[in-house]
């Protein structure tokens, strides 16, 4: 098991900010945060 509270924070806004900004072929290759924004007004 992993104790989340040794991630260092820097690190997990890092991998955060990695995973969010990924084209995803589900979401027709856009980005999770692309998708977020575009539905916002």
């Amino acid at each position: 098991d992993m104790d989340l509270s040794e991630v260092n924070i820097d690190d997990l806004r890092n991998n955060l900010r990695l995973m969010n900004n990924r084209p995803r072929k589900c979401i027709e290759y856009t980005t999770p945060k692309e998708e977020l924004f575009g539905f916002l007004p």
